[in-house]
C-alpha cells in the first residue's frame, strides 16, 4: 500500500507556503516614497519611505541633539507666567 498521509501533509505545507507568498505579494507592491518621490518595492502598507530615505532619516535622528541656551537656575518667561496663573 502507498502511504498517502505523508503526501497529504506535504501538500498541506505547500498550500500554506503558497498562501503566505500570495499574502506577501499582495502586501508588497511598488509605491512612491513620501520623501523623494521615487518608486520602490514596499514591504507593506506601513512602509511608505524607501530604504535610502529611511537610512537618511535614521542617521539624522541619531546625530541630532541640542543644547539649551538658558541656565537651569533661571526660569523661562513662559514658566513665570504659568506659575503666576496657578
Amino acid at each position: 500500500m502507498k502511504n498517502t498521509s505523508g503526501e497529504i501533509i506535504s501538500n498541506k505545507k505547500k498550500m500554506r507556503l503558497r498562501e503566505k507568498s500570495n499574502i506577501t505579494r499582495a502586501r508588497s507592491k511598488k509605491r512612491l516614497c513620501l520623501k523623494c518621490g521615487k518608486r520602490f518595492l514596499s514591504k507593506g502598507p506601513y512602509n511608505r519611505v524607501c530604504e535610502r530615505c529611511g537610512l537618511l532619516n535614521e542617521r539624522m535622528a541619531t546625530s541630532t541633539y541640542s543644547i539649551g541656551d538658558t541656565s537651569p537656575g533661571k526660569p523661562d518667561i513662559l514658566e513665570d507666567r504659568f506659575y503666576e496663573l496657578n
